[in-house]
């Protein structure tokens, strides 16, 4: 009886060590656990800051441009990474606090680390949507404006900027009533150094939206005496990338005032494999919507048949 009182006695004062191993156990579990959820987190995180687009089977080594938004002030880490080799930063557009850079596929991953990256998309072609525009409806809204007592409205004043594939600039339907040209300036941003309209596409957008009765009254635009932006995103192929075209846009926030753009004008697009809330040209797009420029984009392009195939 003597010997089982003494087992017991000794087990008893065990306890309290082995409370204390399995709490310091539990402990380390604990931590061990939320180590392994935070950096699943984080790589979750980073993963959704890379566009799908991103996500292929591209060589590891294969040179790649992206677009990359900001969410504030560059760091020291990420100027340095913009430093290393292989890495080139391509355009700055500041004023959408955003840069595109070429570098290998396998750096993008890094790249989405910083916290200052808030969504790298993939510079993705952009092309020209549309067709020629016979009847603008331009009649029926100065009939609808002279029925509300409004008078004739033909946009004077008022700048469109005409972000396609350029203009021609001689064309009879920009000439002013005055003489001269309606078309107040032309950038290019596609790298061909070269403004007008070898394409053909961006002058009849621009024609629809602001043409003059020089090619006949048939053919007036919606707003005849607007002046026009020519701002040329799209090359002599009528290609373009999404970097091109969110130049455009910055080129459009920081003009604005000048030329009192009040209204841009899309005929392009690119597909939409991502929200909204991370697109770079969707959130180009809501930063001037947002400063009181109405942007109009093109939409309904793309239609199937009856056996389903694409028109």
């Amino acid at each position: 009886m003597i010997a089982n009182a003494n087992k017991a006695s000794r087990l008893f004062s065990l306890i309290p060590q082995i409370a204390s191993l399995l709490r310091i156990s539990l402990t380390f579990l604990i931590l061990v656990g939320m180590a392994q959820a935070q950096s699943l987190n984080n790589s979750e995180s980073q993963s959704d800051k890379i566009s799908p687009l991103l996500k292929g089977n591209q060589r590891a080594d294969e040179t790649v441009t992206v677009v990359v938004t900001l969410n504030g002030p560059t760091s020291g880490g990420l100027n340095g990474f913009m430093n290393r080799n292989g890495v080139r930063l391509r355009r700055e557009m500041k004023a959408l606090r955003s840069f595109s850079v070429s570098l290998p596929f396998r750096m993008i991953p890094e790249l989405a680390t910083f916290s200052e990256v808030d969504h790298v998309s993939a510079n993705a072609s952009v092309v020209g949507f549309g067709h020629v525009a016979t009847t603008t409806g331009a009649a029926a809204g100065q009939a609808a404006a002279s029925a509300a007592g409004r008078g004739s409205i033909n946009g004077s004043g008022v700048g469109i900027a005409i972000l396609d594939s350029g203009i021609d600039v001689n064309h009879a339907q920009f000439q002013a009533s005055g003489g001269g040209s309606r078309i107040l300036a032309s950038v290019d941003f596609t790298g061909e150094n070269r403004t007008d309209d070898p394409y053909g596409h961006g002058t009849f957008v621009a024609a629809a939206a602001a043409g003059g009765a020089g090619a006949g009254s048939e053919y007036t635009g919606m707003a005849s005496g607007a002046s026009l932006l020519n701002a040329r995103v799209l090359d002599s192929d009528g290609q373009g990338t999404v970097e091109t075209v969110l130049a455009g846009l910055n080129w459009v926030a920081t003009h604005a005032r000048t030329h009192n753009i009040r209204i841009v004008n899309m005929s392009i697009g690119a597909r939409a494999v991502e929200s909204y809330k991370y697109d770079a040209l969707c959130r180009a797009v809501r930063g001037l919507v947002n400063s009181g420029i109405l942007v109009v984009v093109a939409a309904g392009n793309e239609v199937k048949d009856e056996e389903g195939e694409k028109i």
